[in-house]
């Protein structure tokens, strides 16, 4: 059951597009810093408990949404690593493309960064003082599930490019293969039990 869980997961991630991670994140860290912005105009003290909770809410609907793809990315790559050839053919991998998932990575590295300024800024405003542990816990949460989210497509597109299709010709001893494959000490993916799935395997590495 948790392995078609972990495939469902892993066939339901998307990869957005870059601009479109990038005027996310901007609109998003924005929005931290202007928490307190049309209060110092408005020349209140600081921010009321129902701004406290609207402001609550729009971040954890960003939270959310992070944490989900951070887990659909992760299971992508787990079933990259550990799944069989069945469910790597159900990922269709060569619709993804490495280069764009770098890009994603990128933005989102930027934008984790804007992120911290963000909240470092709203800290010092007076607005947040009565409220400063409901940021802090708001900051912690973001940083952790955007973190997450980054962590995971850097890793598939640094892993990806090994799985896909190479244009060099390869040729196997698979007699020797399938005696190495029962060597402890040699590492492949739990799926690559045969000399011919390890061929299938290097096969799919990207020379």
């Amino acid at each position: 059951m948790s392995e078609m869980i972990g495939l469902s997961a892993a066939l339901a991630f998307t990869p957005p597009k870059a601009p479109t991670v990038d005027k996310f994140m901007e609109s998003f860290s924005r929005k931290i810093e202007r928490s307190f912005g049309e209060l110092d105009r408005a020349q209140e003290d600081s921010l009321t408990k129902k701004q406290v909770r609207e402001i609550t809410r729009m971040v954890y609907q960003r939270i959310d949404l992070a944490a989900t793809k951070a887990e659909e990315g992760n299971a992508y790559l787990q079933v990259l690593l550990h799944g069989s050839a069945e469910e790597m053919l159900e990922l269709r991998i060569e619709e993804t493309k490495p280069e764009d998932l770098r890009e994603i990575a990128e933005k989102l590295d930027i934008g984790v960064k804007r992120l911290k300024y963000a909240f470092f800024i709203a800290s010092t405003s007076p607005a947040w003082r009565p409220h400063m542990a409901t940021l802090k816990h708001l900051e912690s949460k973001t940083l952790k599930a955007f973190g997450d989210y980054h962590c995971a497509v850097k890793g598939l597109a640094d892993t990806l490019p090994h799985f896909l299709e190479s244009n060099c010709p390869v040729d196997f001893d698979l007699e020797k293969i399938d005696n190495a494959l029962s060597e402890p000490m040699v590492e492949h993916p739990s799926w690559v039990n045969t000399g011919e799935d390890f061929a299938k395997w290097i096969k799919g590495m990207k020379g």
